[in-house]
C-alpha cells in the first residue's frame, strides 16, 4: 500500500488566555482570526492565505496544562522553538517583537555553517518560537 501525500495544515498552539493570545498573535505576527468560539481559535496569515489557499494555520486552543512549546537541542543546548517564522526583514522583526513585553533573544549571527541568522521569542503563553532569514534566499 502506497503512502498517500501528506500536507501540514494546522499547527495547535497551547495557550491559557484565548483572547491575550489571539491579540499577541495579531500584534506580533500579523495573523487574523479566522473563526474562534471560546475556547478555541483559527488563525491564519492573509498574505500566505492570498498566495496559498493551503497556507498553514494556527490553531490556539486554551488549556489548564501548563506545558508549554518549546525545547533544548541535546548536542547544541540552543533553545528552540517548534515554530521557525521565516522573516523578509529580520531586524524590523526583532525591533518589533521586542516592544510587545515578552521575552526576546538577541539578533545574533548563525552559530553554524549551514545555519540562518535568527532569533528565539515567547508568545503572550510562553510558547517558544522563533524568527530567520538566510543572506541568501533559498
Amino acid at each position: 500500500m502506497r503512502m498517500p501525500p501528506l500536507q501540514i495544515n494546522t499547527i495547535e498552539i497551547p495557550v491559557s488566555k484565548l483572547k491575550r493570545a489571539i491579540d499577541w498573535y495579531q500584534s506580533a505576527l500579523g495573523y487574523n482570526c479566522e473563526w474562534s468560539d471560546e475556547k478555541h481559535a483559527l488563525l491564519a496569515n492573509e498574505a500566505e492565505v492570498n498566495a496559498d489557499s493551503s497556507a498553514v494555520r494556527l490553531l490556539l486552543v486554551e488549556t489548564l496544562e501548563t506545558v508549554r512549546l518549546g525545547f533544548f537541542g541535546s548536542s547544541s543546548g540552543v533553545q528552540h522553538g517548534v515554530i521557525d517564522f521565516k522573516a523578509p526583514d529580520l531586524e524590523a522583526l526583532h525591533a518589533h517583537i521586542s516592544t510587545l513585553g515578552t521575552a526576546v533573544d538577541e539578533l545574533r549571527p548563525p552559530s553554524l555553517s549551514w545555519a540562518p541568522r535568527g532569533f528565539g521569542f515567547l508568545d503572550s503563553e510562553g510558547n517558544r518560537l522563533a524568527a530567520f532569514s538566510y543572506a541568501v534566499d533559498r
